[in-house]
């Protein structure tokens, strides 16, 4: 009698193929569900994620940097961002790569993580925007499609480059120039003042421009928000757009030293709660509200740029 055995034989191309293809079955049974659920349930899910990132970075900022003016340009930048792809999500189907979708989904845990172990002052809060864009992007769309979000990440980038800024602008030398704008201004309106490096004095009381008082914070929040407006709403003419940006750090120190201004007026004067007025612009909201002016005429501005084109092209 011959005895049964099994034959065995030795492995060929399609055995490998099917090897490398279970190897790969998580991710294409991943995909495989995403194509069951509708476009519309992935892109809500997708901005519930989105949502809870900004909120997660603008509370990061909040809780760690102890500075108001970082919050605000921190909300300024998201919201821009959100702003330079909105026409481009109002079509969008999510529909990301295998790979782009765990790559997306790593940075996003990354980011999460990182977040957990920050300490005061911790200078990383202004980089992880940018890396938890990337990951909401990748997890969204193919690497192919990247380009459609570069202008949100250009707008994201600001949070590191107002550190750059700070660190390479000379600090006593704008509190100087703040003082010498805050002067002309104040002559202009016909009061008796005098600027001295960074004193400034009217009516006989002066006023000291500090490192928090130059205005760099409040030149960051204007320039974030024009070009925000160049890359949104981007004119014909590329001339315009860069004048119109090289014009924003001026507003800042413009509307600075308005708020300067204001505080050497109210230190002088015979207010009855000139204590409390001085104390609200200068160390609460009354940046903010100067931030909000300047924010608004720089939008008027570049919405007479854009009626002046449109008028001009169906002309």
């Amino acid at each position: 009698m011959q005895g049964m055995g099994t034959c065995l034989q030795p492995p060929t191309a399609a055995t490998e193929t099917s090897s490398v293809c279970r190897s790969l079955i998580r991710v294409d049974g991943v995909m495989q569900a995403l194509q069951h659920i509708s476009n519309w349930s992935l892109k809500h899910a997708w901005y519930v994620l989105g949502l809870a990132q900004i909120s997660l970075s603008v509370w990061l900022v909040h809780s760690t940097q102890h500075v108001p003016a970082d919050t605000l340009l921190t909300l300024v930048v998201w919201g821009g961002a959100v702003i330079c792809c909105e026409d481009r999500l109002e079509v969008m189907a999510i529909r990301p790569t295998g790979w782009s979708l765990w790559a997306g989904l790593l940075l996003l845990l990354y980011a999460t993580w990182r977040s957990t172990l920050v300490l005061d002052r911790d200078l990383v809060v202004y980089v992880l925007p940018l890396v938890q864009a990337t990951g909401l992007i990748l997890m969204a769309q193919p690497l192919r499609r990247f380009r459609s979000f570069l202008a949100s990440l250009v707008v994201l980038t600001l949070l590191p480059l107002q550190l750059l800024v700070a660190q390479l602008l000379p600090e006593y030398d704008l509190s100087v120039l703040t003082g010498k704008v805050t002067l002309v201004v104040l002559l202009l309106l016909g009061q008796d003042a005098f600027a001295s490096g960074r004193q400034l004095t009217l009516n006989g009381y002066g006023v000291e421009i500090g490192d928090t008082c130059n205005g760099v914070d409040l030149i960051m929040q204007v320039t974030a928000i024009a070009v925000v407006f160049c890359l949104a709403f981007p004119l014909r003419n590329t001339l315009v757009r860069i004048l119109y940006a090289a014009c924003a750090p001026l507003m800042g120190l413009l509307f600075n030293a308005g708020r300067i201004g204001l505080l050497a007026f109210i230190e002088g004067s015979e207010l009855e709660h000139k204590r409390n007025l001085f104390v609200f612009f200068h160390d609460r909201g009354g940046a903010f509200v100067f931030a909000g002016l300047a924010a608004l005429v720089m939008g008027q501005i570049y919405l007479m740029l854009v009626e002046r084109e449109l008028s001009g092209s169906s002309s």
